[in-house]
């Protein structure tokens, strides 16, 4: 059974500093290898195309929408770790969005393996885009 509970969550923007939630804090504390590395990626294909403009537009206002998604991770003085810093809408590129075509490859597995990890190297925690 549903009900509504009467509670309306505010939809501002949240900006600039979030304390860390306790997963952020445990991978933070692992101390990985390559910090901006770490990562899960995605992949969208269409057999059809997308439209590359109401794709954009898409990611822009689900980015705007949801705070956390404009999130980078700043490295503090030394020994006190990373900070959250939830950037406003007008504080960089908020996503990065790359089309690309490899139907003229010879191997498309092997071309679409090394881009994602190019891209995937590209990440920088401390400037996002983080999407």
């Amino acid at each position: 059974y549903l009900q509504t509970s009467g509670k309306l969550a505010s939809q501002e923007a949240v900006t600039g500093d979030v304390e860390l939630t306790p997963i952020q804090r445990w991978f933070f504390g692992q101390q990985p290898a390559d910090v901006h590395h770490s990562n899960q990626s995605v992949m969208l294909y269409r057999k059809e195309r997308f439209d590359e403009a109401v794709l954009r537009v898409t990611m822009k206002k689900i980015t705007e929408h949801h705070d956390a998604l404009r999130m980078v991770f700043r490295l503090q003085e030394p020994g006190s770790g990373y900070a959250a810093w939830n950037r406003s809408v007008d504080e960089g590129e908020l996503f990065s969005l790359e089309v690309l075509d490899f139907s003229g490859a010879m191997d498309i597995a092997e071309v679409v393996e090394a881009k994602a990890m190019a891209i995937q190297g590209s990440i920088n925690l401390q400037q996002g885009p983080l999407i």
